[in-house]
């Protein structure tokens, strides 16, 4: 791998400005505006090689490079500023405060490493109406953003937030049931370690959310409504290490040559929908639960084909209307899904264990039909629709293994997903469709020398044949200082489940610096 100097002065710059600047934000307790000022955060720096020979079959597919050696190289942090104010006895409000979480990135795997195309590292706000919503500036390489500001209210037995948030509900570990109301930004890495696989890629949105205590003990209702800050997941760009759609993008419905597609995205006719949820959380003893009810826009969304464009030779010289190719028009629609929901967990103090359990069934999701041959043209156009039931059951129990002093963690769940058999292939390649899958995972932790170092183990298993293994290693050399690695290996044969990053086998090494 070459560097060039200038490259390297550039990168060392950054890390030093950033040190510097965040290093001067310690301050933990200061008072301001007669109330607390809290400001905390971190600074990192993450570098994830490349540990396989395999390529990147989508970009391969688009003509842009294929074969990097670095899957990421970026320093990146954030800033918490949370305002508590002091209330009078008499206020109104019986607790108020402000938060906010500023976010920033510099993105240097394309300066140091090679066999890559140039890329836009930050896609998260392109092509989107109103994109004021996001709070970002950014380029190909840098982005600065306020990625969360919201206030929190309470009045007696009614809390409510108002703002940019996040909103997590399920009990699911590295799979998303119910945590699904914030849409991902898979664009950057989406396999983090340390715990973090999902909280750093929430994309916050603008809602209202709100807690009330009804009066039976032990029962409340929480609910959200998103007016309209519509945004979809969030997918690496062309030429990324982590891109895995073969499919170029770019004018909707723009003539293009023989061998590519046409593809038009509604998810701007989509910004101004408003989406909602509610659940009813319930506790008796140790056994607490939720009934959920979810109305939300597909975040993902579905690409069907709509139709064919048929493409002609230039006449002359060839003879007129020869036509040259039949390219289906590609259309990528975000449908409005309608998704019943419950979770439990159960703290059993005879098994020493919580047990847990979520479960989704989600009313007539839509899937893309298939192009001849695998059916005839009158069933290969636009979608389907099938119901698709989701149920995790899992374990968490802390035992002795290795030492008698720190115990193991151990977690250990099934996925299940069930979906609606339909007579037509409704898998967009003309493969057979995935009907049923199975899931497990598995997550040991295990702590040693006063909790300052930890040896971890992720493990994702799909039946259909596809698997995720990431062992780590965390230390935390005191207050401050977060040092980990983990290896991230991918493999199976089935390239529609996590097999699909089977190219993208690495080693990640990330510096955090707490304050």
């Amino acid at each position: 791998m070459k560097v060039s100097q200038q490259n390297c002065r550039s990168w060392v710059s950054v890390v030093f400005l950033v040190a510097v600047f965040m290093s001067s934000a310690d301050v933990i307790g200061a008072e301001y505006l007669d109330g607390d000022v809290r400001i905390s955060g971190f600074v990192r720096s993450q570098v994830a090689v490349s540990t396989t020979s395999d390529r990147n079959t989508a970009n391969a597919a688009l003509g842009k490079a294929d074969d990097h050696d670095l899957n990421l190289a970026k320093v990146w942090g954030v800033l918490d500023i949370d305002y508590r104010p002091r209330l009078a006895r008499d206020a109104f409000l019986d607790d108020f405060h402000i938060f906010t979480r500023l976010r920033f990135g510099y993105d240097a795997t394309q300066d140091l490493g090679g066999g890559l195309d140039g890329y836009d590292a930050f896609p998260a706000t392109n092509g989107l109406d109103d994109r004021w919503t996001m709070l970002n500036a950014s380029n190909d390489r840098s982005s600065a953003e306020i990625w969360e500001l919201f206030a929190d209210f309470k009045k007696q037995d009614l809390w409510v937030r108002i703002g940019r948030q996040n909103i997590v509900w399920g009990e699911s570990d590295g799979v998303r049931l119910l945590d699904i109301v914030n849409p991902l930004d898979n664009s950057w890495h989406p396999f983090e370690g340390g715990g973090e696989l999902f909280e750093h890629r929430r994309i916050p949105t603008w809602m209202v959310r709100a807690t009330y205590n009804l009066p039976i003990k032990g029962l409340s209702l929480d609910g959200f409504i998103n007016p309209g800050d519509f945004v979809p997941t969030i997918q690496a760009d062309i030429g990324a290490p982590w891109n895995v759609n073969p499919l170029p993008r770019g004018d909707a419905l723009a003539l293009v040559p023989p061998g590519t597609f046409l593809i038009d995205d509604d998810t701007n006719d989509k910004r101004g929908d408003t989406q909602w949820g509610i659940r009813l959380l319930g506790e008796v003893g140790n056994f607490n639960y939720t009934l959920n009810y979810l109305s939300l826009i597909d975040q993902d969304g579905v690409i069907s084909t709509q139709g064919v464009v048929p493409i002609f030779a230039p006449s002359p010289p060839a003879p007129p209307f020869t036509l040259v190719a039949v390219l289906p028009v590609l259309v990528n629609q975000h449908e409005r899904l309608d998704i019943l929901g419950a979770s439990f967990n159960f703290n059993s103090e005879s098994l020493a264990a919580v047990l847990r359990g979520e479960m989704t069934y989600t009313f007539d999701k839509p899937f893309a039909a298939s192009p001849p041959p695998s059916n005839p043209p009158w069933l290969s156009f636009g979608e389907v629709e099938r119901d698709e039931w989701k149920i995790m059951l899992g374990i968490d129990r802390p035992t002795f293994v290795f030492s008698k002093s720190r115990s193991m963690n151990i977690s250990a769940q099934v996925i299940y997903t069930r979906r609606e058999t339909v007579d037509i292939n409704t898998d967009i390649n003309g493969s057979a469709a995935r009907k049923d899958e199975t899931q497990f995972s598995l997550l040991l932790s295990q702590p040693v020398n006063n909790d300052q170092l930890y040896f971890e183990f992720f493990g994702l298993y799909d039946l259909d044949d596809g698997y995720w293994w990431q062992p780590q290693i965390r230390w935390q050399p005191g207050n401050n200082w977060r040092v980990w690695a983990y290896y991230n290996m991918f493999g199976g044969a089935e390239d529609r489940s996590i097999a699909v990053f089977d190219y993208a086998d690495e080693i990640n090494v990330a510096i955090s610096y707490q304050f």
